[in-house]
């Protein structure tokens, strides 16, 4: 017998496919964009560590964030998350359902523009591993906000509204940490949303210090990851208002 997640999560990416919209959100627009970036202009036009850092926002942004607001709205006002939530499923086999297919699909698509940037560019990543934890991290994180969003979104529809902020922040942050120099980006710099993941995705092509700016940077996105969680469980509704 497969776990009660498994089954959600092999569920949830059905829907999320046969809806033809939000399968491009989530799969389509993301690449698109990281594929401009890619391969669009010369060598000298944007450094790795910048081409890496926007990919990464837009794939965050999109694949992540939108595409769970938009499914978690749509899932809950045809009850589906009410019968979940009457089923024998716990909560946290739930929840990783829910977001687990949408995880899947961003790592998967991360690595194949990480793969197909240093191919073409021939410029490789030096320390992959805060590449990796910029992604997870992020990816937590921006489902946990999906989840906070979706406690203030009456419909699908309203989810083209009712992200915006957030993912205006999220890319806006990484654009503000593109423009300053990696020494120089303060406390306030990594606690806006995205501005520690984009520290930590420019650290992969090591042009931070490890001790003195790395660690800070994954400590201020583990703390926020931690914040959306507590706020998600607190105001997320898993049944529509009467």
């Amino acid at each position: 017998m497969r776990a009660p997640w498994l089954v959600i999560a092999a569920t949830e990416l059905r829907l999320i496919l046969r809806n033809k919209l939000v399968a491009a959100i989530a799969l389509l627009v993301p690449l698109a964009f990281g594929a401009v970036f890619a391969f669009g202009g010369s060598d000298g036009d944007m450094p790795p560590p910048v081409r890496a850092m926007v990919q990464i926002a837009t794939l965050l942004a999109f694949t992540v964030y939108c595409t769970a607001t938009t499914t978690l709205t749509a899932r809950r006002q045809g009850l589906y998350l009410k019968r979940l939530r009457t089923s024998r499923a716990s909560t946290m086999s739930i929840v990783t359902g829910l977001a687990a297919p949408l995880f899947v699909v961003v790592i998967v698509q991360a690595g194949l523009l990480t793969g197909v940037s240093g191919v073409y560019r021939g410029q490789w990543p030096e320390r992959p591993w805060t590449l990796v934890l910029a992604l997870v991290i992020g990816s937590v994180t921006c489902a946990a906000v999906a989840f906070l969003t979706a406690a203030f979104t009456s419909s699908p529809e309203m989810a083209q509204v009712t992200t915006m902020p957030f993912m205006l922040s999220l890319i806006g942050s990484t654009i503000w940490v593109i423009d300053r120099p990696s020494g120089q980006v303060d406390w306030i710099g990594l606690a806006i949303p995205g501005g520690a993941l984009a520290h930590l995705t420019r650290a992969a092509w090591g042009e931070s210090h490890l001790v003195a700016e790395v660690l800070p940077a994954a400590a201020v996105a583990l703390v926020t990851a931690a914040v959306s969680i507590g706020l998600a469980v607190r105001l997320f509704r898993w049944e529509p208002r009467a």
